[in-house]
């Protein structure tokens, strides 16, 4: 993987003259410029704050790689989004004879300091200020250097699409510094500009295929033209985890695993989004990098939160650990790892090919917790570091894992099969279909004209659509007549009517009611406990009445299916009941 480094170049540095405040005259005064390198310390009479102790991790664990760094300056606040807002195609990134030119090179002035600085002396004033300034001078750039190194690291990892940097980085500064002094104290005050290079001679930010502006361009347009073909087929509509597996499958079924690329010299296309993106093997194709930066620019475009993740990782307890690099992707609101490399296996059986039949979902929405091989969980398998520099800042503090790898809720289903023409509803054995549900919660339920999507399938116990029924008190056989009272349940008020089909002799009849009851009237007693009565999700009553059954149909077998009509427009019927009037007496 690609490392940044921090260096500096001494042909790049150089001095302006700084104007001189007057001093008293019991004081010495003078001025000066600095070259690089370092000379004899003298004493410093300053306190260190936090800005000198450099880069630390904030608190919590954040998405954003930008947001892993505590503290942020200003200026490197400023010089991250300045690298946001140059990455388009007229931005300085892809060329950067639009940034700011001095002595030769183009520049991005990171910022001007002024500071002041204390320092003793026996002999020689001059030499002491100069010192003093150096040393607090270089600590100052340093430490601005590392806050600037650890956002320009930040940019790369937050923003995959940028292919055509080269992963490292470099800064400078111009600097000068007035001082006076009496009696062995002295007062330096210096100016120092620190730049980001963007080129100059013998550097340039970009990969060495990409220094020319044009060959981005062409390469970025080719970018988006993969990406809009991978997105017209991603299911759009589906659960995250679908359209993560999609993107899986793409990925591993059109790139072949690059064994040549660590020692092959050249174009840095491997660890790159381009390469997977486009669909690569041989020595086109991609490494780690490159199929897990390709998922992350899937992912953004899809608005699905997922991070890089790198470290060293193992596939048994047998291995040497290897320099690796994965995603973390958000899933209802938890986190799971995803490794598209691993699930892009090199196979060991003849030649290979993009398509080998190898691909698979073993690295698939693992949870910090799940057993992978050999007794081995996904992260003692996967060691995060997230140092990109060595020395660096540790960029750990992201997104924690689940525990256990992502199951997705049995009922999350795609409706579609069930709302071509006449609605119909699913079947879950010991349940009946309650109805479609944007949420899991069973609060919202799906219009009645949606035809696609995945939505939430409500079951609850089949005993709550099931019939019961009542006679009127007293009846025998040598009653003229008596009335029959059809009796359901339902589990809440999301129905838009419950019906009762009556078949008598072949002839079918519907009773259709809108009314809930919650409670009954059985031999005189109130019965409110619709769930004692029928299912346990039962909560009210649903009733008919059939008046003036006469004597004659009392031997007739009456079958009442019980159904109900969701607010979605699903018709479901419930357990049919064979009702003989004279079972009853």
């Amino acid at each position: 993987m690609a490392k940044f480094k921090k260096w500096f170049s001494a042909m790049l540095v150089w001095a302006l003259a700084f104007a001189i405040i007057p001093a008293p005259d019991a004081f010495a005064v003078g001025e000066g410029y600095l070259e690089l390198g370092h000379a004899e310390v003298a004493e410093l009479d300053r306190e260190m704050s936090v800005a000198d102790l450099g880069p630390t991790r904030s608190e919590g664990n954040h998405v954003r790689w930008i947001d892993r760094i505590a503290h942020l300056p200003e200026y490197a606040q400023t010089f991250y989004h300045w690298l946001e807002d140059n990455d388009d195609m007229n931005g300085v990134l892809v060329d950067p004879t639009r940034g700011e030119y001095v002595d030769g090179g183009y520049y991005y002035l990171i910022d001007s300091v002024t500071k002041t600085v204390n320092f003793t002396y026996t002999d020689n004033k001059a030499t002491s200020a100069k010192a003093a300034v150096r040393s607090h001078a270089d600590n100052t750039f340093d430490v601005m250097m590392d806050y600037c190194v650890d956002a320009y690291s930040a940019f790369d990892r937050d923003h995959p699409e940028v292919f055509w940097l080269d992963g490292s980085s470099s800064y400078t500064w111009q600097l000068s510094y007035s001082y006076s002094g009496s009696n062995g104290a002295g007062s330096a005050k210096y100016t120092m500009e620190v730049y980001f290079f963007l080129q100059a001679e013998g550097f340039d930010i970009r990969d060495l295929k990409y220094q020319d502006a044009q060959t981005i361009v062409d390469t970025y347009n080719q970018m988006e033209t993969d990406i809009a073909r991978i997105l017209s087929d991603c299911p759009s509509d589906a659960p995250v985890d679908e359209q993560l597996r999609y993107f899986n499958r793409v990925l591993t079924q059109t790139n072949c695993y690059n064994l040549s690329a660590v020692n092959r010299p050249g174009s840095m296309d491997p660890w790159k989004c381009v390469s997977a993106l486009r669909g690569s093997a041989d020595a086109e194709g991609p490494v780690c990098e490159g199929y897990s930066r390709a998922m992350k620019v899937l992912c953004d475009r899809m608005q699905i939160p997922c991070v890089l993740v790198e470290g060293y990782a193992i596939s048994n307890v047998h291995d040497n650990p290897g320099a690796h690099m994965w995603n973390y992707v958000q899933v209802e609101g938890q986190w799971y790892a995803v490794d598209v490399t691993w699930n892009d296996p090199v196979s060991n059986w003849g030649e290979d090919k993009p398509n080998s039949g190898y691909e698979c979902e073993d690295w698939f929405l693992l949870g910090s917790d799940t057993l992978v091989s050999q007794g081995l969980t996904f992260l003692q398998s996967h060691e995060m570091q997230n140092i990109v520099t060595p020395g660096g800042l540790d960029f750990s503090n992201g997104p924690v894992l689940a525990k256990q790898q992502y199951t997705r809720a049995e009922n999350y289903m795609d409706i579609a099969p069930y709302r071509m023409g006449t609605y119909t509803a699913p079947v879950k054995p010991g349940y009946v279909f309650a109805g479609w549900y944007a949420d899991a919660a069973f609060t919202v339920p799906v219009e009645s004209g949606a035809v696609n999507g995945w939505a939430y399938a409500k079951f609850v116990d089949e005993k709550v659509l099931s019939v019961k029924y009542q006679i009127t008190k007293g009846t025998n056989a040598e009653s003229a007549s008596t009335n029959l009272r059809l009796l359901t349940s339902v589990d809440g008020l999301d129905y838009s009517s419950v019906s009762f089909w009556v078949e008598v002799g072949g002839r079918m009849q519907e009773y259709t009611t809108q009314t809930v009851y919650s409670s009954i009237l059985a031999d005189g007693q109130a019965i409110r406990d619709a769930y004692k009565v029928f299912g346990q999700n039962s909560k009210y009553f649903m009733t008919h009445s059939i008046q003036g059954v006469p004597r004659g149909a009392f031997d007739v077998e009456i079958l009442v299916t019980p159904s109900w009509t969701t607010l979605d427009g699903t018709t479901v019927e419930g357990i049919s009941r064979s009702i003989i009037l004279s079972n009853g007496f």
